[in-house]
This record gives structure tokens, sequence and C-alpha cells, in this order.
């Protein structure tokens, strides 16, 4: 049944995408609010920060690309 393309699957299905793009997005929450700790702590770890950064940054990608990519699958319906 899973992987079934026969065209039973409901019209109004959701794209697993925007739950991937809500999850990216919710992980960029989570790194500034570590960041935000670190920072009141007083902690002074360049490889932490780095390394937080790096996985917001990451995120905020991901949720970027799959907007445009879910934009675009919404013209093409049109």
């Amino acid at each position: 049944m899973w992987g079934d393309r026969t065209g039973r699957e409901p019209a109004n299905a959701r794209s697993p995408l925007a739950m991937r793009r809500v999850t990216s997005l919710i992980g960029v929450a989570l790194s500034l609010f570590a960041m935000a700790l670190l920072v009141a702590m007083g902690e002074d770890n360049v490889w932490a920060y780095a390394v937080i950064v790096a996985l917001a940054v990451g995120g905020l990608t991901d949720a970027y690309v799959i907007g445009r990519h879910l934009h675009s699958e919404r013209r093409q319906r049109r």
C-alpha cells in the first residue's frame, strides 16, 4: 500500500514537505534559544557558537528551498 501510486490518494493530501519546513523552522528557533542560553551563561566557546550558527543557517536555508519548491508546485497546478 505504501508507495502505491495508483491514483487512490486523496485529492487534498498535504505535502510532507510542509511538515519538513515546519521542523526546519523549529530547529532554527531551538538553535536561537540555545545561542541565547550560551550568551546568558557567559560562555566564550567559539566552536559552540559556530556550530549553533551553522545549524540555524542550515535550517533557514532548508526552509527557504522547501518554500520555493512548494510555491512552484502551487503555480504549476493552476
